[in-house]
């Protein structure tokens, strides 16, 4: 809905022949062409923020300008704020994604679909702190929040901070939507790197669940996508451990290089052994 306002910007330039915040108006140009370059984002217009400022000071002045026959200043900026505040209101009630997730919302992304309780997501690495002084290091998919509350050393198996994954990881087949996700690191590269424990997509089960062998099926799949959807690890027998996130759920960890220190840190972890056929 920002697009009639920013024809009216153009109007008013070509009108006056020149505009006070071409600068900004540059800024937010070149930011948007920077963002159609690299493909675009999944999550809920994200690369759009750094512009709302820039953004900002452009319809200030188109809304303070004075002319021949337009409406009074106060009543045209009053009227750009109800226009404005109005559709982020409806935007923000009424916008829950698209169905093949090419981009989600904000509320999916605060709960992780359902899996994050109360939108924090620092439970998920603080569960795994205990290990920090450890040698342990993680890969996952969620390399900010994760890593962050973790304080592991962390690959990025979405390659966005990693070179190697970004240049040679597997690529997504030709019809998988979502932007940014388009590589993912191969179970060759975590075994050179001598990761400790691969995330994948953060999936938590309830307490208990993995050494009673519930949901082993749902397990199985998280496994098998763990190191891409459509790159599943080599057939073999591998050990999965669960670390407690709060009383009642615990994180799905692939322990994929043991290491006796580590072994030693999570003795009363859950855990078991799964093939991956």
């Amino acid at each position: 809905m920002l697009w009639p306002l920013l024809a009216g910007m153009l109007v008013l330039a070509v009108v006056r022949r020149r505009v006070a915040s071409a600068l900004p108006l540059a800024m937010v140009a070149a930011h948007v062409a920077y963002v159609v370059a690299v493909g675009g984002d999944f999550m809920e217009f994200r690369f759009f923020v750094p512009i709302l400022p820039p953004l900002a000071i452009a319809l200030g002045e188109f809304a303070t300008t004075t002319a021949p026959r337009l409406p009074r200043v106060q009543l045209r900026v009053a009227a750009l704020i109800v226009f404005v505040a109005a559709f982020s209101l409806r935007h923000g009630l009424t916008f829950d994604g698209v169905a093949d997730h090419s981009y989600d919302s904000i509320q999916a992304m605060q709960t992780y679909y359902g899996k994050v309780r109360d939108n924090d997501w620092t439970q998920i690495g603080s569960s795994l702190r205990v290990l920090s002084t450890t040698s342990a290091t993680i890969a996952c998919n969620g390399a900010g929040a994760i890593p962050y509350n973790a304080e592991l050393p962390t690959i990025d198996q979405l390659g966005l901070n990693d070179p190697w994954i970004a240049r040679h990881g597997s690529h997504a087949p030709d019809d998988y939507p979502r932007p940014g996700h388009q590589r993912f690191a191969t179970y060759e590269y975590l075994k050179s790197r001598a990761v400790t424990f691969v995330i994948g997509s953060p999936t938590l089960v309830e307490r208990g669940a993995l050494a009673t062998h519930q949901h082993e099926g749902d397990v199985a799949r998280w496994l098998s996508s763990s190191v891409g959807p459509w790159t599943p690890p080599p057939r073999g027998t591998f050990e999965i451990v669960a670390a407690p996130v709060d009383d009642d759920l615990e994180l799905l960890l692939w322990y994929l290089t043991p290491d006796p220190d580590v072994s030693d840190r999570i003795k009363g972890w859950d855990r078991i052994r799964l093939n991956a056929r």
